[in-house]
């Protein structure tokens, strides 16, 4: 899984007690389209993430949103929108919020980890 390649070079020293927004999605492109998950059911990436670094605070958010509307939050309903944000930190998910709405004018729904599978799908 790249997430988990990328963020095992970054170091795990270097995510110790740092806040980290998976925005990824578990795709598998292997049989073509559409995609699969490689992840799902009674997993998810965010999960895996979380085990694999327990002192980071794993926050899953904007998995569901383009990279046209991150950048551009008006482009769809005047920026007002509904993120899904879920992670077992109450002070990393306030924080992820809190950035949602200065950045985005954005409000969030706010989940446990055992979330992550049902946003992972969304």
């Amino acid at each position: 899984m790249a997430s988990l390649s990328a963020l095992t070079d970054a170091g795990e020293t270097n995510l110790n007690g740092k806040i980290l927004v998976d925005v990824a999605n578990a795709f598998d492109f292997s049989m073509g389209m559409p995609p699969t998950f490689s992840v799902s059911n009674t997993d998810s990436l965010g999960e895996q993430i979380q085990r694999a670094f327990p002192a980071a605070k794993v926050v899953k958010a904007l998995n569901t949103v383009g990279a046209p509307l991150m950048v551009n939050p008006a482009l769809l309903a005047s920026g007002d929108h509904t993120i899904f944000v879920c992670g077992n930190d109450a002070e990393a998910k306030t924080s992820v919020t809190e950035l949602l709405k200065v950045s985005a004018g954005t409000t969030s729904l706010i989940w446990a980890t055992s979330a992550l599978r049902a946003a992972q799908k969304c």
